[in-house]
């Protein structure tokens, strides 16, 4: 578990830059309001579709099936909108030399590249 753990992190190290702010972003408005807003927006439309499929359900009953439809939507999405980009992040890495010469099974390094995959999707889609 341990070595898995070290791997997850040094694994995670690389090609995450996309979340970096730097250059003409450095202004205080793009810092701190843009953030707010754009969590208050995302907050205001995940109510309205939400309010907009609970009306339906209510009457049978079913709103319980809510918050299981939403993370079936969620991973479906991510898993759809991200393979196009799975190549590079899976199979393309820098270390693939040096991890692949380790004794580490083969099987754990591409768990680990899919879970950064999946992961890195998520972020990016929030």
């Amino acid at each position: 578990m341990k070595k898995m753990l070290s791997l997850i992190k040094a694994t995670f190290s690389e090609g995450m830059a996309i979340f970096k702010l730097k250059g003409r972003y450095t202004s205080p408005f793009i810092q701190k309001i843009l953030p707010i807003a754009l969590a208050a927006l995302l907050v205001w439309s995940l109510t309205t579709y939400t309010n907009m499929i609970a009306k339906p359900l209510s009457k049978v009953d079913l709103t319980y099936i809510i918050i299981a439809l939403f993370a079936f939507i969620t991973f479906f999405l991510t898993i759809m909108e991200g393979i196009y980009k799975s190549g590079d992040l899976i199979f393309n890495c820098k270390d693939d030399d040096l991890l692949l010469s380790l004794p580490i099974k083969k099987s754990t390094i591409l768990f680990i590249r899919i879970f950064k995959f999946y992961l890195f999707e998520l972020l990016y889609n929030l």
